[in-house]
Parts: structure tokens; C-alpha cells; sequence
């Protein structure tokens, strides 16, 4: 890829109040659906405590004068492992100083190449957890359930059931819903929610939105994968986009409500405390002149680790329309 020639960067009279940066306005899901906890060191160990013994009823009544009923509780640990993602752009100072204001050459770079991190963020979270084999419960479209787009489907009640298996085997009740794009899409023309809606709202049209379905399946969050990426190469003969994160599949999770090493959660983002900014979008921006190149060097990394911590706590449905 080659850097951008003075004629690139210097556009006629009629144009110089405006330019088109094409960032996209979603942020991505992989910063939401797990907490964020701060970390200072790259590789570190947290501790788990057995589901099971958790959760088994051990007291028993006590006669005077006798010992109280005893209890055990096993303790495993594990590590995390952060990795660094990074992407730089060099900008020579002749092309920075001949310009268009309009342009905002630097910050807009500064924006591009964060965008870039946080979509390498988006698939490596994708790759590691949304999908089958990673959670303590898959469900699979035309297995264990109809499809949505398939007459006859019944969503709420599939999602629902989810929702109280999960509750069953740890006590918790999720509280998130991740959503592939392509599954949302057919979820807000489902007769299951429109009928709902039209049911207690009959003057208005029935729009499902994200807040209406989380009120109806009793959920804090609901979260839709919407951030795309070319996945034709450079110089192909047509471009090809596509979701980052498989627009087919959902999650059903429970996420802490206060991140903590000590509370359960599906999963958590450790990010690298001096790599990561503390308001969770994951990338810091480095900027550094390089003399003998006469240009400035714009670099964004983040460094981070999405863990699935409890995989008890999360149930994944693949396939959920045709």
C-alpha cells in the first residue's frame, strides 16, 4: 500500500470544507459483552472455585452440645495471557504541511488506525468465543431448535428455555444477549416480538428495538455484532464486506455487573494497564517524529486478552436461521 502523494491530499477550491473518512459508527460488541478488568502484568494466574461445591446444599441441623455439619471447598487456578496488536501510519511532514484543513490528515489517520486495532479486537474476540465448543452449552437451528426464519419458530420460548438452563446449572440468570446481525434482522420481523408489541401498543406501529426485546426476555443487554470488514484483498476485482462476527449465531451470557477476579462472570477482557485506555475502548495511540525520515509516525495498539472464564455461565445457539 502506498502513502498518499501530495495530489491525494490537495483537493480543488469547491471541496476544501469537506472530506469523507468512511469510520464506521459501530463500536463492535467484543469491549461489551465482557467486563473489562485492568491488569499490570501480561501473564497472571486467577483463581476458581468448584461450581459444584458452590451450589450443594451441606448444612444440617445441629443438636446441642455437637459439631456444626463441615464443609469443603476445592479451588483451581488458571492463567491469562495478553497479546499486543498494533498498526502504524507514517506521515511525511511535506505531505502534513500541504494538506487541505478540511482533510485533518493526522487525526483522522489517528482515528482510522484505532478503528483498524479495534476490528482486529472485534475478530480475535469472534474467533475465540462466538461460536460452538467454547461453552458449557451449544444448541444448534433444526437440532435442538426450529429456526427463526422458518415457519412455526418460536424464538422467545427457544431463548427463554436458554435462559433458564444456564440459570439452572450455576444460579445465575443471564443478563446479555448477543445477537449475529443477520439473526437480528430477523428477530424485529418475528411474529413473536411484532405480535407482542401490537398487543400492549395498538396506536403505534409495531418497532421492535433492542430495549423492547430485552423486556421481553427479562435481560439487562441486548447487543447486535454490526462492525463489517473487507474481506476481498487489495486490488481484487470487486469488494467483498461481511460481519466480522458470524451474523448466524447468539450468545446468551451472564456479565458481572461490577468487573472483579473475584466475581463470576462468562467471561472477562484483562487488558494491559499503559497498552489500553481506562474507558474500555482497548487501544492507546503513540505519536513520535522520525527525524531522518522527515515524517511522523501515528501508532495505535492495544493489548489485551478475552477469557472465558466461566463456561457455565454462556450458552451459544449456531445456526439459528437458515
Amino acid at each position: 500500500m502506498s502513502l498518499p502523494s501530495r495530489s491525494d491530499v490537495h483537493i480543488s477550491e469547491p471541496l476544501t470544507q469537506m472530506a469523507i473518512a468512511w469510520f464506521q459508527e459501530n463500536p463492535g460488541v467484543a469491549g461489551q459483552v465482557f467486563p473489562l478488568i485492568p491488569v499490570t502484568k501480561s501473564l497472571d494466574a486467577y483463581h476458581i472455585w468448584d461450581l459444584d461445591d458452590i451450589l450443594r446444599r451441606e448444612a444440617k441441623k445441629r443438636a446441642p452440645g455437637s459439631p456444626s455439619a463441615g464443609a469443603d471447598f476445592r479451588i483451581d487456578n488458571t492463567t491469562y495471557k495478553t497479546h499486543k496488536y498494533a498498526l502504524h501510519s507514517d506521515l511525511p511532514w511535506d505531505t502534513l504541511d500541504e494538506s487541505d484543513d478540511s482533510l485533518r490528515l493526522e487525526s483522522n489517520t489517528t482515528l482510522a488506525l484505532m478503528k483498524k486495532v479495534m476490528m482486529e479486537f472485534e475478530a480475535v474476540w469472534a474467533a475465540a468465543n462466538f461460536l460452538t465448543g467454547v461453552w458449557a452449552t451449544d444448541q444448534t437451528g433444526a437440532v435442538d431448535f426450529t429456526k427463526w426464519d422458518v415457519g412455526g419458530s418460536t424464538p422467545i420460548v427457544d431463548m427463554r428455555a436458554a435462559i433458564r438452563l444456564v440459570q439452572k446449572r450455576t444460579g445465575f440468570r443471564p443478563n446479555t444477549i448477543t445477537f449475529g446481525a443477520d439473526v437480528w434482522d430477523v428477530i424485529v420481523d418475528h411474529t413473536n416480538f411484532v405480535d407482542r408489541v401490537k398487543a400492549t401498543n395498538t396506536s403505534a406501529p409495531a418497532v421492535i428495538t433492542r430495549e423492547l426485546v430485552a423486556g421481553i426476555l427479562e435481560v439487562d443487554r441486548v447487543l447486535v455484532a454490526e462492525m463489517v470488514e473487507v474481506t476481498s484483498v487489495e486490488g481484487a476485482a470487486a469488494t467483498t464486506t461481511d460481519f466480522i462476527v458470524d451474523g448466524e449465531g447468539v450468545l446468551i451470557s451472564y456479565a458481572a455487573a461490577a468487573p472483579s477476579t473475584e466475581v463470576p462472570s462468562a467471561g472477562y477482557t484483562f487488558a494491559r494497564t499503559g497498552r489500553t485506555v481506562p474507558n474500555g475502548s482497548g487501544v492507546s495511540v503513540n505519536r513520535f517524529d522520525i527525524d531522518a525520515n522527515e515524517a511522523t509516525r501515528v501508532e495505535a495498539q492495544g493489548e489485551w486478552d478475552t477469557k472465558v472464564t466461566a463456561p457455565e455461565l454462556g450458552l451459544f445457539m449456531a445456526d439459528a436461521i437458515t
